[in-house]
């Protein structure tokens, strides 16, 4: 409890004065990595848009921190590409419109246009 306060910035005006210098130092960076890293909710969050779209850089990094050291995360992050592995595979294939119906579409799209 006393930790986690601290880490949240709760009391580190009072507490951290009677701090030795090596427990401030510990504080500080526990601060930071509380900025860092993402926690789990907004970790799952980043995992899920990483799939759909490129993350900014910034974000990649602040995901990849917290899947290092986050065991849950990194199997969230593995079931959800087996999902989309599995989906994959059965789906059917993407059948493309030959060149003929593409022409005929667009002819009839600049005619109502028109």
């Amino acid at each position: 409890m006393f930790g986690e306060n601290m880490a949240q910035g709760k009391g580190h005006n009072i507490m951290s004065r009677s701090l030795s210098p090596i427990l401030q130092i510990r504080l500080g960076m526990m601060r930071a990595m509380n900025h860092l890293m993402p926690n789990c909710e907004e970790a799952s969050l980043l995992v899920s848009r990483s799939l759909d779209e490129k993350l900014p850089l910034a974000q990649r990094i602040r995901l990849r921190s917290h899947l290092l050291f986050c065991e849950w995360c990194r199997r969230f992050e593995g079931q959800l590409n087996l999902m989309r592995g599995l989906i994959r595979a059965t789906a059917p294939p993407e059948e493309t419109l030959p060149h003929e119906g593409r022409e005929r579409i667009k002819r009839s799209l600049e005619e109502e246009g028109s």
